[in-house]
């Protein structure tokens, strides 16, 4: 009798790779890496530096990037830059990073940073200052006062122009910022008057933002979330999550993944769930 031949070994079908892409997966980790290298020197350029230096530079970047965009929105065009034209976006234009969502988003950075520097300039000044009408009217005339009063005057231009780009997540983290400021800077005055100062300030910075930003525009479009695709994308998502809880599909591969799981049928691919 011949000896009988050894079963074949059956594979463990609970063993499977990490990412359906491994190849996107080590780009996005090497992305990872590099980004934490930034990182690391960012904070070790801001502590050789000094992080109101840095504040400082921000707050002139953010004024430019807001004229940009006033003087985008302004012109009506659809042509950034004054020689771009981007097809995709015709009448939704937005400088200068051209989606309006970015702008916004970036401006909304820079925005705060630039609003806790006007605080800190604001409450160093008077501090080194008598307490008494006189003397804060000279400090007014000096160079870090008119320093701190412009910052004040970039933080309200930024707040405009965020809201000119009628982005919805824009406007909606605009108010956010605003009151954690608001808050923040309440519980650190120590009188009254500082505070209703405070608030003066605030409501000028929303006011002027609502008004000359034209808000109605950006409360237009939340009429049309009823007609955005997405809360379907976000659905897909969750798909996605539910059939892979613990890993995921892998790092940088969810476009690879919505071949398979999206339900959205308008003509385009989804690359990427995130909400600007």
């Amino acid at each position: 009798m011949q000896p009988e031949a050894p079963a074949a070994p059956v594979p463990d079908a609970a063993a499977r790779s990490v990412s359906i892409a491994p190849g996107r997966t080590v780009l996005g980790l090497v992305f990872l890496v590099t980004l934490m290298a930034l990182l690391v020197g960012c904070v070790a350029g801001v502590s050789a530096h000094g992080a109101r230096g840095i504040a400082a530079a921000v707050v002139g970047l953010g004024a430019l990037m807001a004229l940009l965009e006033l003087a985008q929105k302004a012109s009506g065009s659809d042509v950034v830059y004054g020689f771009w034209y981007p097809p995709q976006l015709k009448g939704y234009a937005s400088a200068p990073f051209v989606n309006r969502n970015h702008t916004a988003g970036w401006l909304l950075m820079a925005l705060s940073l630039s609003a806790g520097y006007f605080a800190g300039g604001l409450a160093t000044g008077l501090r080194r200052v008598t307490r008494t009408w006189r003397h804060r009217i000279l400090w007014l005339s000096s160079r870090d006062a008119a320093t701190t009063l412009l910052s004040g005057a970039v933080v309200v231009t930024m707040a405009i122009a965020i809201v000119f780009t009628a982005s919805r997540s824009g406007f909606a983290g605009l108010l956010t910022a605003l009151l954690l400021f608001g808050v923040w800077v309440l519980r650190r005055q120590p009188s009254r008057r500082r505070r209703a100062a405070a608030i003066a300030y605030l409501l000028f910075v929303l006011v002027g933002a609502a008004s000359w930003g034209r808000a109605d525009a950006v409360l237009a479009r939340y009429e049309l979330v009823g007609r955005d695709v997405r809360p379907a994308i976000w659905r897909d998502t969750l798909r996605i999550i539910q059939d892979s809880p613990l890993t995921g599909t892998g790092l940088n591969t969810y476009g690879i993944a919505m071949l398979h799981y999206q339900t959205v049928q308008d003509g385009r691919q989804y690359i990427e769930t995130h909400n600007d």
